[in-house]
């Protein structure tokens, strides 16, 4: 019970938190067009606004760390983001240039701003969309499994139909395909009403509902109330309309609006019309003319046909938008990764300008704090290596991260033991560089993504799962050439350190231990996505 509590509790923040958000928003389009003199003070009042909604993220996360990681782990991935797309100071400098009279300039600037916050935005809401489209899709493969099931049933039908089986026996088998089609509309036909319910919301359907008592009880007061029955039946316009308001069988009028109002999962009329045919199929069986029904069981396979590749296109769709949310759920988490590594190197720079035989306690305390933060890094790297190896379609990308969580460790460890020497300060560059990389290939992905949107019909089994694939393959190669190229530089660090011809540090060779064991991954991932091992 305090575990239900405490999460819709946390919900409860969330929602706070996103219309806190979606205020800040708004406002920043309705800016533009205010009165230049007050430009200014609402520019710079607008700063101060998105500052505490920073410090609302850090102490949401904070409050949540305990009773709902995950969600924390958003918060603090948004607060990343926002750091690293540096909008607060943005803010300030938009502020500065409308104070400078740069209006121009301003409103290039609060464009880009807009962006970033629409994009901070569809972060803060991926959570809830993932549960959403993991629901739907399910729903979809549930109703695909059906219509293929009355697919293969009808098929049967008329293989039947053509052996010359006699019309009784086919009529017997057509009415139980017939009646599971009719099944499987009416349940498509109440996810639908569900599913528009939820989106209208219970308060409105309540307040409609409230309206009809209130017209019903207004005329069963007229009709059997203190006044006269006579005439209670003359202003309802007698018998007929009377028995209608009493119980009688409503008109198709409401219905029909109520119909054509909600949303419609696709292919749910392509089954209907396929139960139609079905019918006329069984009216023809009775008739015992075998030859007309075989034309409406043809229809009727076509319409189920129909269904199927809408419902198949849905769910391609639902897949993709999948796809966009954990790619810029990863990018986020990059991002927020490349802010923390960078301050990192920034401290590691610091502790290098200082002599070791020099060190203060100042200096071993900042030493053992860059490490633990390096720690909490390879921690967040381990969390995307699972996303990515549970969606299993990418070969490079998990390689990438896996390579970055070892430099990630060597750096824990050479920092450990107080080295910020040359070597560790390259590594910590080569991890930054590869995180950018990370980053650049999720945006790149996203907007490829974006821009398939309307896919195509008719496209190859293949083809279709390549579409799916979370990375396309050029994405890909590209990663194993950057991977190759860091290698190659590595080794050429490693190489300037030895004195000599061989090396005889034991450091030096169990780094160069460890970069031919990355070139035989490397080696070992290409040849898997070559021979389609990751499909």
């Amino acid at each position: 019970m305090r575990k239900n509590i405490r999460i819709s509790g946390s919900k409860i923040l969330m929602v706070c938190l996103l219309l806190f958000f979606a205020g800040i928003v708004g406002a920043f389009n309705t800016q533009i067009v205010a009165q230049e003199k007050k430009l200014g003070i609402e520019q710079e009042t607008l700063g101060q606004r998105y500052q505490q909604f920073e410090n609302l993220l850090l102490q949401l996360s904070e409050h949540l760390r305990k009773t709902d990681p995950e969600r924390a782990d958003l918060l603090v991935r948004a607060l990343g983001q926002s750091k690293h797309g540096r909008i607060l100071s943005q803010m300030e400098q938009t502020s500065g240039l409308i104070t400078k009279g740069q209006l121009g300039d301003a409103i290039d600037q609060q464009d880009e701003l807009v962006k970033q916050l629409l994009n901070l935005l569809e972060l803060l809401q991926s959570e809830d969309r993932q549960s959403e489209l993991e629901k739907e899709k399910k729903r979809i493969r549930d109703l695909l499994k059906n219509v293929s099931r009355l697919i293969s049933a009808e098929k049967g039908i008329r293989v039947a139909s053509g052996r010359k089986m006699s019309p009784g026996q086919l009529l017997e088998k057509q009415k139980k395909v017939e009646k599971e089609t009719d099944k499987l509309h009416q349940k498509i036909k109440q996810q639908d009403s569900k599913n528009s319910q939820d989106k209208s919301g219970k308060k409105t359907s309540g307040h409609k509902k409230g309206q009809g008592e209130k017209k019903k009880s207004s005329s069963e007061n007229k009709q059997g109330g203190k006044g006269k029955p006579s005439e209670g039946k003359k202003k309802s316009g007698g018998k007929k309309s009377s028995g209608k308001n009493q119980g009688g069988k409503p008109s198709g009028k409401p219905d029909d609006k109520n119909e054509k109002t909600e949303p419609k999962t696709p292919g749910r009329e392509q089954i209907k019309q396929a139960q139609e045919e079905m019918k006329k199929v069984l009216e023809e069986l009775k008739k015992k003319s075998k030859k007309q029904a075989e034309k409406h069981q043809e229809e009727a396979i076509a319409k189920l046909q129909q269904a199927k590749e809408r419902l198949e296109q849905i769910l391609r769709q639902l897949r993709e938008e999948e796809k966009e949310l954990k790619l810029a759920r990863l990018e986020a988490r990059f991002q927020k990764m490349l802010v923390i590594q960078k301050q990192v190197y920034d401290g590691t720079v610091n502790l290098s300008s200082t002599k070791k035989e020099e060190w203060t306690s100042r200096h071993f305390g900042n030493a053992r704090e860059l490490t633990t933060q390096e720690s909490n890094l390879i921690l967040e790297a381990n969390k995307a290596l699972v996303i990515l190896k549970e969606e299993g379609t990418s070969v490079a990308f998990p390689e990438a991260i896996e390579q970055l969580i070892d430099d990630m460790k060597i750096i824990t460890n050479r920092i450990g033991k107080n080295d910020v020497g040359n070597f560790t300060r390259q590594v910590e560059k080569d991890v930054i560089e590869a995180i950018k990389e990370l980053i650049e290939a999720f945006q790149n992905e996203i907007k490829k993504s974006k821009s398939k949107k309307k896919k195509k019909p008719g496209k190859s089994q293949q083809q279709q799962q390549k579409e799916e694939s979370l990375i396309q393959q050029i994405a890909e190669l590209k990663m194993f050439r950057a991977l190759q190229m860091r290698i190659n530089r590595r080794t050429l660090q490693i190489g300037k350190l030895i004195k000599g011809e061989q090396a005889l540090d034991d450091d030096l060779v169990f780094q160069l231990q460890k970069l031919s064991a990355r070139q035989e991954k490397i080696q070992d991932a290409t040849y898997g996505m070559s021979t389609g091992r990751n499909q």
